[in-house]
């Protein structure tokens, strides 16, 4: 998949500003794992 492969933080969110997608440039620039986030809001 393009995502995956690029370089950027990419993520998806839904209408509720929850995580629905998250690539591993984001988890890694986060330190957060992508289970972890997937489902949470932004804001938290």
């Amino acid at each position: 998949q393009l995502v995956e492969k690029s370089p950027d933080w990419i993520w998806e969110i839904d209408a509720d500003n929850r995580f629905t997608y998250i690539n591993a440039v984001a988890e890694s620039v986060l330190g957060i794992p992508i289970m972890d986030l997937i489902g949470r809001s932004i804001f938290d």
